[in-house]
């Protein structure tokens, strides 16, 4: 004969595996929802690539093809670009020499050189000069941002630019300057002022 379990311990019993049961369950369905969850958004900030190697109060050379001298350039800071090979500068003070022979001097706030050094990219508070010289008389340019193609020796500008000489300024906004033939082009709202020379 068997003894029969008692009613109420039967029903405890019960409850307990039906309890046993329900938490499995539920631990499974948060295993499954953590599983199925999405990857939090993280914002990803992929700044500038770090500079291949940086200058500090430095004085560069460069010479074109024929290793004919094409420009140098002084500043306190250079850095190099690691995969462009081109050079941002801060503050640089170029000596540019046109297809003539004649030195121009170039300062900015910020300058850019390409890879290849033909292009010089000047920023901010642009002045380009070339002083006078036997039987020559000075040109001063200044814009905003001037580009200098030193192997073509011309200087090109979309920004407002004034160029004085002795007894005149023009002033206007786009520029087209070949230095070796000694002509400007300005491209808008030209404005023209001349000066007489004064007599001896």
């Amino acid at each position: 004969m068997h003894a029969r379990m008692p009613v109420p311990a039967l029903l405890a019993e019960r409850s307990l595996a039906v309890a046993l049961v329900l938490a499995a369950f539920a631990g499974l369905t948060q295993w499954i929802v953590w599983l199925n969850r999405d990857d939090p958004k993280t914002e990803t900030y992929v700044g500038p690539p770090r500079s291949d190697y940086t200058l500090d109060r430095f004085t560069l050379t460069s010479f074109d093809e024929r290793g004919a001298f094409a420009f140098t350039v002084e500043a306190p800071r250079l850095a190099r670009h690691p995969w462009l090979g081109s050079f941002e500068i801060d503050g640089p003070a170029f000596r540019i020499r046109d297809a003539g022979g004649e030195d121009w001097r170039a300062r900015s706030t910020r300058g850019h050189v390409s890879g290849d050094g033909k292009t010089l990219k000047l920023v901010d508070k642009v002045e380009l000069d070339r002083p006078k010289s036997a039987g020559k008389a000075p040109v001063s340019i200044r814009s905003d941002e001037l580009t200098a193609h030193v192997d073509a020796s011309l200087v090109t500008s979309n920004s407002a630019v004034t160029i004085m000489q002795p007894g005149s300024i023009l002033a206007g906004t786009g520029l087209d300057a070949d230095l070796e033939q000694k002509r400007f082009s300005l491209k808008q709202r030209v404005t023209a002022r001349y000066e007489p020379k004064p007599k001896r």
